[in-house]
């Protein structure tokens, strides 16, 4: 599994602040790059940039091919939402979707309305995208665990 997930992290490169990943026509990563295609996410440049993280998070903390926990996996994706407003607007700007994420976060709870903040409503939008791409990539790696036990 290690060998695998460096040679998926071999795959990104980064240009002009976006993350790309080139397949090479290996069958492995045709499969990556398809699950990552099939995020039910619309900004695909944040979908390659997020399932880069995951990458990177899973080759720091796997043991064996043991997969993180869904509370690794949750604290894991806290940590990769921005601090600065600033980076919080970007994120809002970059995907006009992306508002969508907000508008849930709103809609379900999720902020506080009695102080609202916008930048804490876009903060949990952006916890929201990341959250979708790495459950969506866990399911993804423990189905190919799942194959090579097989």
């Amino acid at each position: 599994m290690r060998a695998l997930l460096e040679k998926i992290q071999k795959g990104f490169t980064v240009k002009e602040k976006k993350t790309y990943f080139d397949d090479n026509l290996d069958p492995q990563l045709i499969d990556f790059r398809d699950a990552v295609r099939t995020c039910e996410v619309s900004d695909l440049d944040a979908s390659w940039e997020t399932a880069s993280e995951y990458i990177d998070f899973l080759l720091d903390t796997m043991e064996g091919e043991e997969l993180p926990s869904e509370d690794n996996l949750t604290e894991q994706v806290d940590s990769l939402v921005p601090c600065y407003n600033n980076d919080r607007m970007k994120w809002l700007l970059e995907d006009y979707n992306n508002v969508d994420y907000v508008d849930e976060a709103v809609a379900d709870g999720s902020v506080e309305m009695e102080n609202f903040s916008l930048f804490d409503a876009i903060g949990i939008g952006i916890y929201r995208q990341k959250e979708i791409i790495f459950n969506h990539l866990q399911e993804y790696f423990e189905a190919v665990v799942k194959n090579e036990g097989e």
